[in-house]
């Protein structure tokens, strides 16, 4: 088992490797603020991690222990569960698209592609009957960014574009904001309006109807949408549940639309404005669970905009809910989600207060581990039903001028609120315990177990409950009585006529594990919840993965770059069509179609018209059709550019029949000398294969070969559709020949064995949101091939099982890299064994070194792929062994893990990697993964801050250091605040330096999130604070640190030998940012033997990065003792003036 030295030392308390992260942390909930140097030991351990499960069988109706033996049982670890949880785990189950066929499975990347996968356009019923096809299970994936302006020809729709709707939309012209303001001004000071004012307020809904055309996207029953990696948005759109069931919506960041034709109301006393569109909307929706979704309202904040009406200044609200449930919906939970930069967040039960009998026997809701942060109101907002809120982390300000909290809970009417583990910060002015609850004519909530700015609050909340209620109800009495001191219990008719209680009648029936203090869920939240943190596999021995630091240095962008920038990736940077090329954008030089209406009906006699061409780069259109052709795109100096402009990629196909086995006759059958005409290049190398007699090979047999440097092949499909019956059936439908810089970007590439040949080692081919399929080795050779956004399909007719998909024969000592694969779905048709293809068999070509690299990074892994074994073959062709130190995977999702218990949380995993010393080291990761489950199950270690604190006195400086300077550690918010004074950078130190003393190796990380401004007068490179391991506590010690500076600049510092004088230096990438709470830094220094490993994260503890190492046994320097110092430094450069800085999310963990 791996010993842990667990800390509360904050929000933060880190298991093995990370690999546990939070599983085991203790609980800390004490209030109050210790020394450092005096605390001691907190003592205790953490308890059993068994869930707790309450049922209504189990508990009394008069639920006063709801949740006493929630809170009893609860373990203080908190793990991210695998499957569906609360709510939406009972009625009839929640498990969305899953069982969908081959036929029904989707991965998209714009509007139209999500409106026919949400159709169902593919299944084999569609044809027949759109509806029953609607409603079959299918599975979405959604990657890159899909908008719901999108126009699908590059131009995106707005107000303007919306006002040409005429013939649709009758008087949308007559729409014009600013008149409708004129409007509602005339209407609230009782003036006239325009003509002009009065049409437009007229076509206000008019507007709306036709934006709603736009971007709405409505989920039928039994789906599943899934983003893929951690970058998958949908922005400017408009989901819609309506009547449907059983839908799972994962990992998706949404960016809430903005309503053009928004509505004000002008009622004295009750001013506001009133949107349309949320980001989801969930009407009588059943059995639906939302989970690792971020929202907000993006870039779009209200406060951008500002009307003053009739004297009222109010900031333009564009945006109705981020997710609202409403009228009878039922069974639903919402986990692991983000909330943020918004006003009216989350509203349940909509459909009014006097709906009762329609919806109060429902809205089972379930909102668990869920962060809100800056939001304004509705965090829910509750009418009717049985919701439950737990483990979910609120923070936000007062004064905010963007989204100040007006309140949290929202009490609506015949909401029976069960609240557990919730910690409820808030900061600012206005600032109470009483904020954190609204009533708003609801009458029943209970509280077990929650926080109020890190302090025990239960009693505080439901005493804020009752008062809120009260409060209400003397203001619905005197409205209804009419008098300021009513006689008689008069209310208004949607007045819930109740006292408070903390009776709900029901009790949770599933099970669930409430956090034991508010840094533990606090923390748990913020590394997991939110888009891009769905859990992944951890590294075993068969399934290396890279580490942070390593994944830093293996993007599509290093991949691409070579020695002159080129990065496709980055076309159209900055707009909604970024990374992608849009043949809406082309003017064509050449227009290619099979009737003969253009002077070109083969797209090779347009390729040889093009190969004369001076021009930088060339277009070809191709219009729609079967063009049965052998394409050579040659070496000529125009970059050329074939395309269709085509609704999809099926519409123009390519294709022939040869394989690299066909012989020289049936070759020269398909294609003859003038099939080349004026083409020197193509006819060079049509000379070469019509002299052949026996087999042609793969460069004669190839539908397209591409020899053209700069080339683009966009929408459209190429296949060979040789029928495979033998040994040497290889058939190439694209060969990429010597060409570099080659763009392939929304294409169908078809065929079985070999469909993609990237021939040369070195040319670089950017592949993106493109489909390939095959069954053998179908993507292969030497080149550096990068694909993005892509399916990758695997075809089992002819072979069912044991097949590899990639076949790489990358030459190891000249090229880095050789096929990589991020935000990509790896998928398989029906007749594909699970669990039986490997992701590649490394080509050994070469006579000296060609072992082959793939890495896929980001991806969905379907469940064809063979993980039980490892996803990599064993045998190598015309090698003796695989080399699994080229061949790896980073943050990858399983198709199976949905029913898998092996997953752990993806900062975790990633992490855990990376502890395992290097991704080839797959001994050291399996090691660190089941080391950690042991220690998650037992929750053993103690749970201390650090104990040791102490200024080391520069022996130069006779009066020493300020009396001022402490470290000190508060419990309940788990911070550490350091004053520190001294100066570093000579032969000895004087600092401040709050330690542990640890043998052997560590991992110590720390959450910098603050840093004192320099006063006027210091250096801004002297006042710094960071992470420091010295091997002893003398002031020449030798030590190694990273510290961040005011300049400001992270840096590594070091002094190599005891009374040496200190080196420094950046990492890279560098970090420059100056650190505030908009921007804390995470920390890591790592000790592995005597090399000491420093690196840091902007992410929350999600991607590491800059890291860098230093040998302790290299020339010049002396090794460290067994048993050194690590823990928290801070210097401010002056014997007399102190700086301060604060960490938390502090831990030090050994193996």
């Amino acid at each position: 088992m791996i010993a842990a030295i667990r800390r509360t030392l904050g929000v933060l308390c880190l298991g093995s490797a990370m690999l546990g992260l939070l599983a085991a942390c203790g609980g800390g909930g004490s209030s109050g603020t210790n020394s450092t140097s005096s605390s001691g030991n907190n003592g205790g351990s953490a308890a059993s991690s068994q869930a707790t499960s309450n049922s209504a069988s189990s508990q009394s109706e008069g639920d006063s222990a709801s949740s006493a033996a929630a809170q009893t049982s609860a373990a203080s670890a908190l793990s991210v569960p695998v499957g569906v949880t609360g709510w939406a785990s009972q009625g009839t189950g929640t498990t969305g698209g899953a069982g969908a066929p081959a036929s029904n499975i989707y991965v998209v990347h714009n509007r139209a592609e999500l409106k026919a996968a949400l159709a169902n356009q593919n299944s084999p019923t569609y044809a027949t009957n759109a509806t029953t096809a609607k409603s079959e299970a299918k599975i979405i994936y959604v990657v890159g960014s899909i908008y719901g302006t999108d126009l699908g020809n590059g131009k995106f729709a707005d107000e303007a574009y919306y006002k040409t709707l005429t013939t649709a939309f009758k008087n949308i012209d007559k729409w014009d904001f600013e008149a409708y303001i004129g409007y509602v001004t005339a209407q609230a000071t009782l003036s006239t309006a325009t003509a002009e004012q009065t049409a437009a307020a007229s076509a206000r809904s008019i507007m709306q109807n036709a934006q709603k055309a736009q971007i709405e996207f409505s989920v039928p029953s039994n789906t599943t949408i899934l983003g893929v990696g951690a970058d998958a948005k949908i922005i400017d759109g408009f989901l819609t549940v309506n009547a449907t069931s059983n839908i799972v919506i994962r990992n998706l960041e949404f960016q809430a639309p903005q309503d053009l034709g928004t509505s004000y109301t002008w009622t004295a006393g009750k001013e506001e404005w009133n949107a349309k569109f949320k980001a989801i909307n969930m009407v009588t929706g059943k059995q639906i669970w939302i989970d690792h979704c971020t929202f907000s309202d993006g870039a779009n904040f209200d406060s951008k905009e500002v009307r003053t009406i009739n004297g009222v200044t109010k900031h333009v609200q564009r945006h109705d809910g981020l997710l609202d449930i409403e009228d009878s919906s039922d069974y639903v939970t919402v986990s692991y989600s983000i909330f943020k930069n918004h006003d009216k967040t989350n509203m349940v039960g909509g459909s009014g207060d006097g709906n009762g009998a329609k919806e109060r026997a429902y809205n089972r809701l379930t909102f668990s581990n869920n962060i809100w942060q800056d939001t304004t109101q509705r965090a829910p907002r509750a009418r009717f039903g049985q919701i439950h809120l737990y483990n979910n982390s609120y923070s936000g300000n007062t004064d905010s001028a963007d989204y100040p909290v007006s309140y949290y809970v929202g009490m609506g009417a015949e909401s029976r609120i069960l609240s557990e583990a919730n910690v409820f910060d808030m900061s600012g002015s206005k600032a109470t315990v009483a904020r954190v609850m609204s009533n708003l004519n609801g009458y029943q909530f209970k509280d077990v177990g929650s926080w109020f700015n890190g302090v025990a609050a239960s009693a505080e909340l439901e005493a804020a409950a009752k008062a809120a209620l009260d409060a209400r109800w003397n203001d619905a009495r005197k409205a209804a009585d009419g008098s300021s001191t009513p006689t008689a219990d008069k209310v208004n008719s949607v007045f819930t006529l109740a006292a408070y209680t903390n009776q709900l009648g029901w009790t949770p029936a599933y099970s669930y594990t409430p956090g034991s203090s508010a840094n533990v869920v606090r923390a748990h939240n913020l590394v997991n919840a939110g888009a891009g943190k769905l859990p992944v596999t951890a590294a075993s021995s068969t399934r290396p993965m890279l580490d942070d630091t390593a994944a830093s240095n293996a993007t599509v962008a290093k991949a691409l770059a070579g020695s002159d920038a080129w990065a496709p990736q980055s076309v159209n940077a900055g707009q909604p069509n970024a990374g992608r090329l849009y043949p809406a954008g082309f003017t064509a030089d050449f227009i290619v179609t099979k009737d003969g209406s253009t002077p070109y009906s083969t797209i090779q006699s347009a390729l040889n018209a093009a190969s004369t061409s001076t021009a930088a780069r060339v277009y070809i259109q191709v219009k729609a059709g079967d063009y049965n052709e052998q394409l050579i795109v040659s070496n000529t100096a125009a970059a050329i550019t074939l395309y269709s402009s085509e609704a999809d990629a099926t519409k123009v196909r390519i294709y022939n029949a040869l394989s690299q086995g066909s012989l020289g006759a049936s070759y020269n059958t398909f294609v003859t000398n003038s099939t080349y005409t004026g083409n020197t290049d193509a006819t060079t190398l049509y000379n070469a294969c019509s002299k052949k007699t026996g087999s042609v090979g793969k460069e004669c047999s190839a539908t397209i070969r591409v020899r053209n440097n700069g080339f683009q092949l966009v929408n459209l499909s190429v296949e060979n559709a040789w029928v495979e019956t033998g040994s040497s059936d290889q058939a190439v439908a694209v060969m990429v020949d010597k060409a570099d810089k080659v763009v392939l970007d929304g294409v169908r590439l078809i065929s079985n064995q070999d469909t993609l040949y990237l021939a040369n080692s070195g040319k670089r081919v950017y592949v993106t949101a493109s489909d390939i399929s095959g069954d053998v080795d179908f993507i292969f050779g030497a080149g550096i091939g990068v694909f993005e956004g892509s399916t990758i399909r695997t075809l089992g007719t002819r072979k069912p099982s044991g097949t590899s998909i990639t076949s790489p024969s990358t030459t190891a000592s000249t090229q880095t890299v050789g096929l990589l694969f991020n935000n990509s779905v790896f998928l398989a048709d029906s007749a594909t064994t699970d669990n039986s293809i490997y992701l590649a068999r490394q080509w050994d070509d070469s006579a000296t070194d060609a072992p082959g690299k793939v890495l896929v990074r980001n991806s969905v892994l379907g469940k064809h792929v063979a993980l039980t074994s490892g996803p990599w073959s064993p045998t190598v062709i015309g090698g003796s062994a695989t080399q699994y130190t080229y061949l790896n995977e980073y943050r990858n999702w399983d198709e199976v893990q949905k029913a898998s218990s092996s997953a752990t949380s993806s900062a975790a995993a990633s992490s855990a990697a990376a502890s395992s010393a290097s991704s080839s080291s797959a001994t050291a990761s399996s090691s660190a993964t089941s080391s950690v489950s042991s220690s998650v199950a037992t929750g053993s270690g103690s749970n201390t801050p650090i104990t040791g604190s102490t200024t080391l006195t520069n022996a130069y400086v006779a009066s020493g250091l300020p009396v001022t300077v402490s470290t000190s550690y508060d419990s309940v918010n788990g911070k550490y605040t350091l004053v520190s004074a001294g100066i570093m950078g000579g032969t000895t130190d004087s600092l401040q330096f709050s330690y542990q003393q640890i043998a052997g190796d560590f991992t110590m990380i720390a959450r910098l999130t603050s840093l004192e401004a320099v006063p006027t007068g210091l250096s801004t490179g002297n006042w710094r604070a960071g992470l420091m391991v010295r091997n002893s506590l003398a002031d020449n010690s030798r030590y190694y640190g990273l510290l961040m500076r005011s300049i400001p600049r992270l840096q590594w510092e070091q002094r190599k030998t005891d009374g040496d004088v200190t080196s420094t230096g950046t990492l890279s990438p560098s970090y420059t940012t100056a650190i505030g709470n908009s921007a804390p830094l995470f920390l890591k220094l790592v000790r592995s033997g005597n090399s000491i490993t420093v690196s840091y994260s902007s992410d929350g503890g999600v991607t590491w990065l800059g890291s860098k190492t230093q040998d302790f046994t290299a020339t010049g320097y002396t090794a460290l003792d067994n048993t050194v110092y690590v823990g928290l430094a801070g210097v401010s450069g002056s014997t007399t003036v102190t700086s301060t800085s604060v960490f938390d999310f502090v831990s030090i963990t050994t193996p």
